[in-house]
């Protein structure tokens, strides 16, 4: 499978993510405008006289309808309730932060103290408040189809949680190479401070790397699962699985692409997990022969746990697969 549009859509969310995190980092509050948003720009739009306010409470309507449309195709049948429940407080939440933002009398009479100055970080606790249903009905959504959904809705539903572990570790590169490289720069007084400052956000930025496309191969291999089990979402799906097994002159059918996807996974995760290690103990090594020209040691043991735990989860995963693979065929072969 191809990923030249994937990675382009994936290493835009992650610039914007970083960009995102970095204005907060400098003080610029971006990340609280984008918070609450879209209800904070509808209740200013409120604000701009009867048109205005006309306009915008028809979008929040809109915004309020979204919601509740799944419930009313569905109603409160078993399998949706806890969906339908939420999606129906969301619904009551988007007009309700819509009215408060456009009043700020409601808010200030409402805390003990108020300050003008307060009321961009209460725009976003709104906000926030608002989108955590919305995760909520996102974690109810994803459950519902692993727990009862068939094989397609599974595969689908781990190639997108995937794509976002790859998003989020695109988006932590980016974020650890700015701001180790810059505050290290900032704290700069000996010569030494500088390059360490850019070797620890390199060893820092790599197991990530690493870790993203781990994600990326294991959608390789989750793809692969899919086209031999018959769990495509279309038939886009499997003409890209059929042109790249055309493209693998070393594999004669779908079950030897497989095998092959799972070994480079494999060698990824390994060799992910040597080297993560390794580039730990290295720095700290080199932290140490070069202390007499740093103003900054590092006394914490810096280890990318949640990394380390994703790799040897998707390495434990892919040795059991191949291992179950390798029975398989070893029984097809005594039948």
């Amino acid at each position: 499978m191809k990923f030249n549009r994937n990675l382009f859509l994936l290493a835009l969310a992650a610039v914007l993510l970083s960009l995102l995190y970095i204005s907060q980092d400098m003080g610029l509050g971006i990340v609280t405008a984008v918070t609450a948003f879209p209800f904070e720009p509808l209740a200013r739009l409120g604000t701009l006289g009867t048109p205005g306010s006309a306009f915008a409470w028809l979008l929040t309507a809109a915004l309020t309808l979204i919601p509740l449309i799944p419930v009313m195709r569905r109603g409160f049948a078993k399998p949706w309730r806890r969906e339908s429940i939420v999606l129906c407080v969301l619904a009551a939440l988007i007009p309700a932060a819509v009215w408060c933002m456009a009043n700020p009398a409601l808010l200030a009479n409402a805390l003990p103290v108020y300050d003008p100055e307060m009321q961009p970080v209460l725009h976003a606790v709104l906000g926030g408040t608002v989108w955590s249903f919305a995760v909520v009905w996102l974690v109810f959504y994803l459950l519902r189809l692993l727990t009862s959904g068939g094989r397609k809705q599974i595969f689908d539903c781990l190639r997108v949680i995937l794509y976002v572990i790859c998003l989020l570790f695109g988006t932590a590169v980016m974020i650890t190479l700015f701001l180790t490289i810059v505050h290290g720069k900032e704290a700069a007084a000996l010569p030494a401070d500088l390059p360490m400052a850019i070797l620890r956000a390199v060893a820092a930025a790599v197991p990530n790397i690493l870790n993203g496309a781990i994600a990326l191969v294991a959608v390789d291999v989750l793809d692969a699962l899919a086209v031999k089990e018959g769990a495509v979402s279309d038939e886009a799906e499997a003409a890209a699985f059929i042109e790249d097994l055309a493209q693998q002159k070393s594999v004669r059918g779908k079950s030897d692409l497989i095998d092959a996807k799972l070994a480079q996974l494999i060698a990824l995760c390994k060799n992910n997990l040597i080297l993560t290690t390794c580039l730990t103990a290295g720095l700290n090594l080199l932290q140490l022969l070069l202390s007499p020209y740093l103003s900054d040691l590092q006394t914490r043991l810096e280890l990318p746990v949640m990394g380390l735990a994703f790799t040897a989860a998707v390495f434990i995963v892919a040795r059991l697969i191949t291992e179950n693979r390798r029975l398989s065929d070893e029984n097809d072969l005594f039948i």
